[in-house]
């Protein structure tokens, strides 16, 4: 089994406003990396970075 998501469906029933809006947002998306530790780093498609580290509860 391969690692790699080709392809995904979903299936909607409910309100869907604000979908557009995030759609867009994965269209400038480069890769998004995920680290041992849980920290999550978003590349976007102009060379800016978000970092994002899980806080335990």
């Amino acid at each position: 089994m391969s690692s790699r998501i080709k392809g995904i469906t979903v299936e909607i029933g409910g309100d869907t406003s604000g979908l557009e809006k995030s759609l867009a947002i994965l269209k400038t998306l480069d890769h998004i990396r995920v680290f041992e530790d849980e920290t999550l780093l978003v590349i976007f498609l102009d060379g800016s970075e978000i970092e994002c580290r899980s806080e335990e509860a």
